[in-house]
């Protein structure tokens, strides 16, 4: 459906033998105006609807300069779509958008094949709620035979009020404004969320592929008072009243083993060890920390405390 309207064409054509059925196309160009209507870009990804754009053309390219369209609930602000290469075997297409909408149908996109990229997370796309803004990169050949490999992803963004109920390492979080980068390579967010009920900075990455040294990591850092703690689930420490500043850094690696890092921060809290008569004031500096490692058999070394 839709319409098309203002359209223009010129060509420069030999005829062969006279035969207009045999015409050598010498050039070609043109250009429309499209409204209302869909382009099916990537097999089964989610179509572009109501499309208002100008096209133009020549005999080995289109160029589509999308002013609005929809992504099922996503919204195109807009978007530059360009195949190449039309008169060779070797059609190439490259998609540049910049979209805003619900974080869960974006997840949907990533997460479609051929690009699976969000199952990596132990993640479904319906448990990503929150808002995006963002800017979404394509580029693939035209091939039956499309692979994950064969597309280029680059997507660059913020989600705002990022909520996941329960995360692959049974924390959620929720109130998240966070920076967002996905590639073929990699995801990565930064920023600020609410885990659980405690405000929390968080740098996370994850690398997609086999060959990557470090699967995941995720760097967490808080200040947390001792009704926060008990919140979170700390065992509770009966000598020390206060808030204590804790960065926590957990690194997945592709061989099986983890890598627990935690640094705290007491400076501002009071400690009294009575039994030994140990006492620490407040504004007084103190620091602890631990670093903890899991081999892929389940044994834990405890390599520093």
């Amino acid at each position: 459906g839709g319409t098309f309207s203002q359209a223009r064409l010129s060509m420069t054509a030999r005829l062969v033998g006279g035969e207009i059925d045999v015409a050598d196309i010498q050039s070609l160009d043109g250009s429309m105006k499209v409204r209302g209507t869909s382009i099916n870009y990537l097999d089964p990804l989610p179509i572009f609807s109501n499309i208002a754009a100008n096209a133009s053309f020549t005999a080995d390219r289109l160029s589509i300069d999308v002013t609005s369209a929809r992504l099922d609930e996503v919204r195109v602000e807009r978007a530059s779509v360009n195949l190449s290469g039309l008169r060779s075997k070797n059609i190439h297409m490259a998609i540049d958008m910049h979209v805003r909408g619900p974080a869960g149908t974006i997840a949907v996109v990533l997460d479609h094949e051929p690009l699976k990229l969000i199952r990596v997370l132990d993640l479904s796309p319906q448990q990503i709620k929150g808002d995006v803004d963002a800017r979404i990169n394509l580029e693939f050949p035209l091939s039956t035979k499309l692979t994950a490999k064969m597309v280029n992803v680059n997507v660059d963004g913020r989600i705002f009020d990022a909520t996941i109920d329960e995360s692959p390492y049974g924390i959620g979080f929720s109130n998240g404004n966070l920076s967002l980068h996905v590639d073929n390579d990699k995801l990565e967010a930064a920023g600020v969320l609410v885990a659980p009920g405690v405000r929390t900075l968080l740098d996370w990455r994850t690398n997609f592929g086999v060959d990557a040294y470090i699967r995941n990591r995720i760097g967490l850092s808080g200040r947390l008072n001792d009704r926060e703690r008990q919140r979170v689930g700390m065992i509770p420490i009966p000598f020390l009243t206060g808030p204590i500043q804790l960065d926590i850094d957990y690194s997945e690696y592709n061989d099986g083993h983890t890598v627990l890092a935690i640094d705290g921060d007491i400076s501002l809290a009071k400690v009294d060890i009575d039994l030994i008569d140990w006492h620490k004031a407040v504004q007084e500096r103190g620091k602890f920390g631990m670093f903890l490692v899991t081999q892929a058999d389940g044994s834990v070394d405890i390599e520093s405390f």
